[in-house]
């Protein structure tokens, strides 16, 4: 098995960030008030319900491409199909047999 060795600084966080820009919401943080000092990211409320939009739109436009495929069962392929959608990019997912009907039919929505 070969481990990859990638090693991301702040340059890189920042490009990021500023490359997904306009295509993520920017999620509330909210106070826990059971726990004084913790703070939840209110991620639910991202498009594509889950952070999993965030990387889905960093990988779609840093490396443009005429179709998308991947494999998920769940929140990783509603995002890469909201972002396909948002961007014009054909996007299929392949879903595993056992996967959650409620999430197969959401990608079933999106196209």
């Amino acid at each position: 098995m070969t481990r990859l060795d990638i090693r991301l600084g702040t340059a890189d966080v920042l490009a990021a960030a500023r490359r997904i820009e306009g295509h993520v919401l920017r999620t509330p943080l909210l106070a826990l008030d059971a726990v004084p000092g913790v703070l939840l990211k209110a991620e639910h409320v991202q498009r594509g319900g889950s952070f999993k939009i965030r990387g889905a739109a960093n990988a779609l436009l840093a490396e443009p491409c005429g179709e998308v495929v991947t494999g998920s069962s769940g929140n990783h392929g509603i995002a890469v199909a909201t972002l396909g959608r948002a961007l014009g990019v054909p996007v299929t997912v392949v879903v595993a047999e056992g996967a959650s009907r409620a999430k197969a039919a959401a990608l079933r929505r999106l196209g």
